[in-house]
């Protein structure tokens, strides 16, 4: 079996049709026409040709599909002055869309696992949340004492949380967003901001610095 390689099938416009190159036929073609790689040469064949030299199997050209490429002026150019340099050309934007598409993959791959990420980190901090409500209504149940009978149960009140543009709270925030830092963690990304939120707003209800804030005004 004779050992060849298709590696385009191209068409020019019918007035710029292009001499098939088997032997003996010398024809114009302009549609279909296919460019092989046959011991180490590059020839140029009008399909009917191609059939009759390499059988009727159907082959896969390397470069493009094979319906047939329209070719520009220039491209035209080349493959009748220089095939050589046209075939170069096709395996170059070849190379070039894999790895576009390669990167494209890579970056699909990688958004998918970024918003499983954050799905994940989400729904833990959604579980810690209840977590620590679960705790601290058991712990309130356990340790409030029993009222009399005719007496409403005291609520004992939440300290207030300064507000985000107090230091207080930024030197928290700083604080909580470099412990995730050195977990690895983006405390700013989507699934992480909302737990670096709570987890302030905890603290700075369990530390004395969340004392009551008196305006300005209110001062005077």
């Amino acid at each position: 079996m004779t050992s060849f390689r298709l590696l385009a099938v191209v068409e020019v416009p019918q007035a710029d049709r292009v001499v098939c190159q088997a032997p003996g036929c010398k024809h114009p073609v302009y549609k279909r026409i296919h460019v092989v790689q046959k011991d180490g040469k590059l020839t140029v064949l009008g399909s009917e040709c191609f059939k009759k030299l390499f059988g009727e199997a159907s082959s896969t050209p390397s470069y493009g599909s094979g319906e047939g490429r329209l070719l520009t002026p220039e491209e035209r150019q080349l493959l009748v002055e220089n095939t050589e340099r046209l075939i170069s050309q096709f395996e170059t934007e070849h190379l070039a869309a894999l790895e576009k598409a390669r990167l494209a993959a890579e970056r699909q791959t990688q958004l998918a696992a970024e918003q499983q990420a954050a799905a994940e980190a989400a729904r833990r901090a959604a579980e810690q949340r209840m977590q620590l409500e679960a705790e601290r209504q058991s712990s309130l149940a356990t340790s409030a004492p029993q009222p009399p009978a005719w007496k409403p149960t005291p609520i004992a009140p939440h300290k207030p949380i300064p507000p985000t543009s107090d230091p207080r709270y930024q030197t928290v925030l700083l604080q909580v967003k470099q412990e995730y830092r050195a977990r690895g963690l983006d405390p700013d990304q989507a699934g992480w901001l909302g737990m670096v939120q709570y987890e302030v707003k905890e603290r700075l209800r369990k530390s004395p610095l969340a004392e009551p804030i008196i305006p300005p005004d209110a001062a005077r």
